[in-house]
């Protein structure tokens, strides 16, 4: 299902978002080494006064006891700092490079249930490293109380895109229009 939402936001990215270099990491390819150095190239890529958008749709933990982890490919519960894509390393490559650059982080790694008795708790954008920086914008969901509604964050973004966000009509998607 992760992997379906994550092909319609590429989709929605490409054709309702106008965004031309779309870079998708799905599956098996998803590792933390692999994220980070998309992430780092997509930065420099996208010059001084560019967008980054940023999505991730997995599984995390830590987010609990303040050492969010993404399970990326190949990570395990039972080590996930030293398998998985360390929350703090991710944030320090996703700051914007130049002050008119844009960055916006969707992790959407928060999840009802556990693994092997870890809960699937991953980062929240309250306690995201480097939050006050200009440029920067996180989003993540809420960890609501037992009963509550959760919204998938993937899914709602590749909405917000396919229902024409676009609202000054000018083929791209601007940071205020999300």
């Amino acid at each position: 299902r992760m992997q379906q939402q994550a092909a319609a936001l590429v989709q929605a990215l490409g054709v309702r978002g106008g965004y031309t270099d779309v870079r998708a990491l799905i599956g098996p390819v998803a590792s933390a080494e692999m994220v980070l150095s998309t992430a780092r190239s997509a930065i420099k890529d996208a010059g001084p006064n560019g967008t980054v958008v940023f999505v991730f749709s997995g599984y995390g933990v830590g987010g609990d006891f303040g050492e969010p982890v993404l399970l990326t490919e190949g990570a395990t519960v039972a080590n996930p700092l030293e398998t998985g894509l360390d929350v703090a390393r991710l944030a320090d490559v996703l700051r914007p490079g130049h002050k008119e650059q844009h960055v916006f982080v969707l992790i959407d790694a928060t999840h009802a249930g556990n693994v092997d008795g870890v809960a699937l708790i991953g980062p929240s954008a309250s306690e995201w490293p480097h939050r006050s920086t200009d440029g920067l914008t996180v989003m993540t969901p809420k960890i609501g109380s037992a009963g509550s509604q959760r919204i998938g964050l993937v899914s709602a973004f590749s909405d917000a895109l396919s229902a024409r966000a676009d609202t000054d009509d000018d083929g791209r998607l601007s940071m205020t229009e999300l």
